[in-house]
């Protein structure tokens, strides 16, 4: 079986009913100057608490897993990850997140420190110091240099929807179309190493210079409309890092299509490296949207609700978007990066929300409440960014932004 049917096998040939979701929301853990606070201190005190499957490397605590969340050391010690879900529909994510995020904040505040709704560490600067001592990170150090330590600093929140066989081409292809209508709408990442970036969502911009003229980030530089073309796209991507007998090292960096071992375990390994926006992951069988930064405490759900509506709305969303064409989507993409709230004719963002809007409708729960946010941003034409700077400037972000 060759890598793109393997690859499909691991979906199922339909949805078992409503379309199920889950979160992996990371947060900046900062002191009240803004700078890194220290994740592990927090991860190990919620692990004297009792209650979880502790993971370790060596003696420090990377993870947590319990039936209700997970918690995870990030790829800056200053950031750490709440995973939950998979849930049957938002108004159950929210609830489980927001009592996973509780959990974290009650234990930063006993270590006087804060857990920020924010894209990015808005003081400490990404630096070797910052990187959590994983093994894995010190071989993607050595391979990517010092692009990857971009990811030291900042903060994503990736969903996940349900996902089945015969729309899997089609809605991947659709997340990385979206990449710059998230973006425009959920861009909150301005600030880098106490000063604003010029990029509204500074996650996006410099992270999409690693291997930037493949796509290995954030929109592939060609549309990909197939499973096959899916694997084919990731197997152009230069082999960055291996895994044999659980011990990392780093890969050839030749295209893994050239690799003289092209196994199912290695390419698992090395499509988790691969960063698209839009991302299925044979794993679990979901598709994970990644373009979104870390969303405002008080609208901490509106990146989950705009994707889920994206993914609801897929055709409505994909007939609007077909005029702009991909380099213009790709185009749009660079400008939404650096300004965030933009698009290529007016009231296009207007349109593609009141699609999410029926898109959640259709599925008659209700969950088309947690679009409010997304749709008063439509109206003030500014995606969270620009309140970052603001409250920056005034030198009240960190009480603004603390969950």
């Amino acid at each position: 079986m060759n890598l793109a049917d393997r690859f499909a096998s691991h979906f199922p040939p339909a949805l078992d009913g409503l379309r199920t979701i889950g979160r992996e929301a990371e947060f900046p853990v900062v002191n009240a100057d803004g700078t890194a606070a220290d994740a592990r201190r927090i991860l190990a005190a919620l692990a004297d608490r009792g209650g979880f499957d502790v993971k370790r490397e060596g003696d420090m605590v990377v993870g947590l897993d319990s039936p209700n969340a997970e918690y995870s050391l990030e790829v800056g010690w200053g950031t750490i990850e709440v995973i939950t879900g998979p849930h049957a529909d938002l108004h159950a994510l929210k609830t489980a997140h927001e009592a996973a995020t509780a959990r974290v904040v009650e234990v930063a505040a006993e270590q006087g420190a804060f857990v920020l709704g924010l894209g990015t560490q808005p003081v400490t600067p990404g630096t070797p110091s910052l990187m959590a001592p994983k093994s894995r990170y010190g071989v993607l150090l050595q391979t990517l240099g010092d692009l990857w330590l971009w990811f030291t600093v900042t903060a994503s929140d990736q969903v996940h929807v349900d996902t089945c066989l015969p729309e899997l081409a089609r809605l991947t292809h659709l997340a990385n179309a979206c990449a710059p209508v998230t973006v425009a709408l959920c861009a909150n990442s301005p600030l880098h190493d106490g000063r604003p970036t010029g990029f509204a969502s500074s996650r996006e911009g410099f992270m999409g210079q690693i291997e930037g003229i493949g796509g290995r980030h954030g929109m592939p530089a060609r549309p990909v409309e197939s499973v096959e073309g899916w694997i084919e796209h990731l197997c152009r991507q230069p082999f960055l890092i291996d895994k044999v007998a659980g011990v990392y090292s780093a890969g050839d960096g030749q295209p893994f299509s050239g690799h003289n071992d092209p196994n199912w375990e290695r390419f698992l390994v090395h499509e988790h490296y691969c960063w698209n926006s839009g991302r299925p992951r044979a794993a679990i069988s979901t598709l994970e949207w990644r373009a979104a930064c870390q969303q405002p405490p008080d609208e901490h759900m509106a990146a989950a609700a705009l994707q889920l509506g994206l993914t609801e709305a897929a055709a409505q969303v994909a007939d609007l978007l077909d005029p702009v064409g991909w380099e213009g989507l790709r185009a749009w993409h660079e400008r939404a990066i650096a300004e965030g709230f933009c698009e290529p004719r007016e009231g296009l963002l207007a349109d593609i929300v009141a699609a999410c809007d029926d898109g959640l409708r259709a599925r008659g729960r209700g969950e088309e409440l947690y679009l409010d946010a997304v749709h008063e941003r439509v109206q003030r034409r500014e995606a969270p960014a620009a309140a970052a700077l603001r409250h920056f400037d005034a030198g009240t972000l960190v009480k603004a932004f603390s969950l």
